[in-house]
């Protein structure tokens, strides 16, 4: 931090900040928080793209495992599509919240955890 005296004015300024029109020091805009945020959008594309792939794959797989569970008298495979079913839907939930605040996410996380 940089103390420097305007005339009868003290003014507190950051080193490597810029002056504003008025003459005052501002604080330096850190890149760190313009790269983190880079980071988090492209952490969410990654997650949003793995979860519609791992959604429609359950998606595909619920659907042969109950038609053929229902053609076969199985009732193993239809419970077992249902399970997948259970999957797709937590899934599903996942690229819902993805998109949303964190409350959301804090909301989803509790609700998961309760339900195990």
């Amino acid at each position: 931090m940089v103390v420097v005296r305007v005339g009868n004015k003290v003014v507190f300024g950051f080193l490597g900040g810029r002056r504003s029109a008025d003459g005052r020091l501002e604080a330096p805009v850190a890149d760190c928080c313009d790269d983190a945020a880079c980071e988090v959008e492209k952490l969410r594309t990654r997650q949003i793209s793995t979860l519609r792939i791992v959604f429609g794959i359950n998606a595909v797989m619920f659907v042969a495992e109950l038609v053929t569970g229902v053609l076969a008298g199985s009732v193993s495979l239809v419970s077992d599509s249902l399970d997948m079913l259970g999957d797709a839907l937590a899934y599903g939930l996942s690229l819902y919240v993805v998109r949303r605040s964190a409350h959301w996410k804090a909301r989803s996380a509790v609700s998961r955890a309760r339900s195990w």
